[in-house]
This record gives C-alpha cells, sequence and structure tokens, in this order.
C-alpha cells in the first residue's frame, strides 16, 4: 500500500496550506478548501429563487448550488481520510520565495512572498519593495484579502488613490504610482473610525439620557406644582361657595328687613294717619300706645 506521502492528492488546503479541518470541495472545478478558509475566501452569492453561486478563490469558477453551498459543498471523503491516516498525513513545507533553502519567517502581502532573515534584507534594500510592509509569517494566515476590483482575483492589497482592491498584476500596470496599504490596515481604519463614531453616538446617548433624566425631574416637580395649585384651587373654590351662601343669606335676611320695614310703615298709617311723623322710633309710639 502507498503512504500518504505518495498518494496523488493533497490533504493541504491551497489557501492557508494547512491539513483540511472540514473540507469543502467545489465540484466545477475540484478546488478544495477548509471549511474557514470557505468561508473567509470563497464568494458565495444569492440568484433568483434557491440558487446559490460559489466562486473558487483560485480559478473564478462558478460551482451552483441548490441549497447552503457550505452544508452541499462539504466533502466527507476527504474529512474521513484525514480522520483516519492522522499523524501520517504529510506536512507541508514553506519555503522562501527567493528558493535559498532556509527557512522563512516573513511574508510580504504586496510580493505575495516569503521571506527568511537574510533575503529579507534584500527585500527591504530593493527601490521597488523597500517601502512594502511584511509581518510574520504566522500572521499570514490572518492577512484578510476581498476580489481584485479589476479581475475579481483574490487579494490582500488595497489601492488608497483609487479606493479599492487590486492584485499584483493590476497593481504593477495601472496602479504603480499609488499609495498602497493592505486591505487588513484599511479595514483597521474604517474600524477606527467607526468605532469612533460609536463613541460619538454614545456621548451623544448619554447626554441625551442626562437630559431626559434632567426633564424627567423637571416634569415631577411640575407635576408636584399641579398638584399644589389644584389643592389651592380646591380651597378657593370652596371658600367662595362659602361666600357665597352666606351672601345669598345675608341678601335674604336684608329682603326679610325691608319687607318688615315696609309692613311697619303701613300699620303706622292706618293705626295714626297720614301725617303721622315717620322719624318717631318704634319703641316710643309702642310706649305711648300702652299708656293710652
Amino acid at each position: 500500500m502507498a503512504s500518504p506521502s505518495k498518494v496523488g492528492f493533497s490533504f493541504h488546503c491551497s489557501l492557508c496550506s494547512q491539513v483540511f479541518q472540514n473540507a469543502c470541495c467545489l465540484t466545477n472545478c475540484g478546488h478544495t478548501f477548509c471549511l474557514n478558509c470557505f468561508k473567509e475566501k470563497v464568494q458565495v452569492t444569492q440568484r433568483e429563487g434557491d440558487a446559490v453561486v460559489a466562486t473558487c478563490a483560485t480559478c473564478n469558477m462558478s460551482t451552483l448550488c441548490l441549497d447552503s453551498a457550505e452544508q452541499e459543498l462539504r466533502e466527507p471523503v476527504v474529512e474521513t481520510l484525514v480522520e483516519i491516516l492522522g499523524d501520517k498525513v504529510p506536512q507541508t513545507k514553506v519555503n522562501c520565495s527567493f528558493e535559498c533553502g532556509r527557512e522563512p519567517e516573513y511574508w510580504c502581502p504586496r510580493c505575495e512572498s516569503n521571506f527568511c532573515e537574510v533575503c529579507l534584507d534584500q527585500h527591504s534594500k530593493t527601490p521597488f519593495s523597500r517601502s512594502h510592509q511584511v509581518t510574520r509569517l504566522e500572521q499570514k494566515k490572518k492577512e484578510i484579502s476581498g476580489a481584485c476590483s479589476t479581475c475579481n482575483l483574490e487579494s490582500t492589497l488595497y489601492c488608497e488613490n483609487c479606493q479599492m482592491i487590486v492584485c499584483n498584476s493590476c497593481m504593477s500596470r495601472d496602479h504603480n504610482t499609488h499609495r498602497i496599504a493592505t486591505v487588513a490596515t484599511k479595514l483597521e481604519q474604517r474600524r477606527e473610525t467607526f468605532y469612533l463614531f460609536i463613541n460619538q453616538v454614545k456621548e451623544q446617548f448619554d447626554q441625551t439620557q442626562r437630559k431626559k433624566e434632567e426633564l424627567k425631574e423637571e416634569i415631577e416637580r411640575l407635576q408636584l406644582e399641579l398638584k399644589e395649585q389644584s389643592k389651592r384651587e380646591t380651597l378657593f373654590k370652596i371658600t367662595h361657595d362659602k361666600l357665597i351662601l352666606v351672601v345669598t343669606e345675608l341678601t335674604d335676611d336684608q329682603l326679610q328687613l325691608d319687607t318688615l320695614t315696609k309692613l311697619e310703615q303701613e300699620l303706622r298709617i292706618k293705626l295714626f294717619g297720614q301725617d303721622f311723623p315717620r322719624d318717631i322710633p318704634s319703641c316710643l309710639l309702642y310706649t305711648s300706645d300702652a299708656a293710652d
């Protein structure tokens, strides 16, 4: 039986160069990726109806799926082989892109090349590449990429002048004098801008909350004043009604008094005639009558 190293099949993802983890195979082109690489690198679009189209990150060939692409394109055979072979699966060796034979330690996203310590020194002295930003090789898997805006190839480069993702070929041809950054750097800048915006919104929200609390306290104070005012108005109405009642009683008493006075005058006239002095007190009249 042939050893795993001689089997004419790669057990390694072409994107991350690691042993397959939950392999997904694009049936039209046959390229196979780890599930995480599939999620990050393969462009999946929804067409009319239930059809899902997955575009290969290596050759840009499209594969049609009738259901979820991640589920439909899973490759159980490869997963089973990896599980059975275990530690016998050969590990890929990453070499320096300058083919010096030394083990690389650095990665240049603009050149898409690996460098050892010695070759990196040469890379940093070359006029064309001296401004390139390099990272540790272990950070390569963490590089964020996207589709080139011109040719749709996967790339980690971003042209700041044109505000678009570019691949190496398009950069050399159309963007060689432009400011080039990595997609990850641009994303981080936008993330920082977004976080700044979020903090400003949060600060405004906090100010609004404080104003809301102040308004709430003011409303409670006004409601208390309204209650006190309502109590005073109720008391005033009660007092007013009492005064009206007193005035009504006094008016009635005055009417009775006027009626009695009129009756008294009429009685005087009947008893003493029209010429009888009207300014004589009643008590004297009654006393004189009694004496007679």
